[in-house]
């Protein structure tokens, strides 16, 4: 695939792929509209219906664990997805960024769309939020302007929360996760780390963008 010189053939080498639904679906309009944002988003969801479907199903161990996990990943992706879509300020249709199966339904997130105060936003995000220490940070974001900030410590966050759960059930699927998460975060540190020096950013303003 990466000797294809054309996304279409990419997506024709596809078709066997459980995701070419998606592909073939949202391929044209992204294309046509030069922003794969849209695409990456359904297939998102598709990812997600279908690790909780098998969560759900009862052939496999400890899917409850595992669900707890699921359920905070998609929290925390919902939340970022809202502080996103208030600073870009560009009206996207809500329902098409949502991703079920977290704590927050498609109604709550169109509501929490339409609010236009910040600190009215966070405090009605922290009405409808579980998860102690996420609510903890969400009083501490008000005033923070920086989108890019707010995601990381809203990683930072779901990290630590994963640790606590992995404490919790030492025999579960939860330790291999955070283990998958923390290698994850360790190559996007690296290449932030690369591409800050790179560009000559001074420490600090490279240290704001790792995940620890």
């Amino acid at each position: 695939m990466l000797a294809e010189e054309s996304p279409d053939r990419v997506i024709d080498l596809l078709k066997e792929h459980r995701m070419f639904p998606v592909l073939f679906r949202e391929f044209p309009a992204a294309k046509e509209s030069g922003s794969f944002s849209k695409m990456e988003n359904e297939l998102y969801k598709q990812f997600y219906e279908e690790i909780i479907r098998d969560a759900r199903s009862g052939g496999i161990a400890g899917g409850d664990k595992f669900l707890a996990y699921i359920r905070l990943e998609i929290d925390i992706k919902n939340v970022k997805t809202l502080f996103r879509m208030r600073s870009d300020k560009l009206g996207e249709d809500s329902h098409e960024l949502y991703i079920a199966g977290g704590t927050l339904s498609a109604a709550d997130f169109a509501n929490l769309n339409t609010i236009r105060d910040a600190n009215e936003f966070i405090d009605s995000v922290k009405a409808l939020i579980r998860t102690e220490s996420l609510r903890t940070l969400l009083d501490e974001l008000k005033g923070e302007k920086k989108v890019r900030d707010i995601e990381v410590r809203l990683t930072r966050v779901q990290l630590e929360q994963m640790e606590r759960m992995s404490k919790r059930n030492p025999f579960s699927i939860h330790p291999i996760l955070v283990y998958l998460e923390k290698k994850k975060y360790e190559v996007f540190n690296l290449r932030a780390l690369a591409r800050g020096k790179e560009s000559k950013l001074p420490s600090e303003k490279i240290a704001n963008y790792l995940v620890m």
